[in-house]
């Protein structure tokens, strides 16, 4: 499952996410430094969603589980994990677009780019 996840969260924030920020040019090293940020901030939100849709008696449950038994208890509740991802890891990407490009001006991007 987390390999599932990291894979998903690679693909869903990474595509042309450098290009659309002026930023292709940088490192893999410092293209896989941002994006491991971006997984940790997605990750920490879906944690944070999927407890508070939890009953305390749930939360309580939810401390317990191993990584077998997460997707059927979740399952079990109606939260569906990968559409819970997906939504947190789209709107990231576009908030850090968004950050990104009131930051800097076309002209400072089209230096980063060239």
């Amino acid at each position: 499952m987390q390999q599932y996840q990291s894979t998903l969260l690679e693909t869903l924030l990474a595509g042309d996410f450098f290009a659309s920020i002026g930023m292709s040019s940088i490192s893999d090293e410092e293209k896989a430094e941002i994006l491991g940020t971006m997984s940790e901030t997605v990750s920490a939100r879906v944690f944070s969603a999927i407890i508070q849709s939890l009953s305390p008696e749930d939360r309580e449950s939810f401390k317990q589980l191993s990584a077998d038994t997460l997707i059927p208890f979740l399952n079990e509740r109606n939260i569906d994990l990968i559409t819970l991802l997906v939504e947190a890891a789209l709107e990231h990407r576009m908030e850090v677009v968004m950050v990104y490009k009131s930051t800097f001006s076309p002209e400072d991007l089209q230096i980063q780019a060239a």
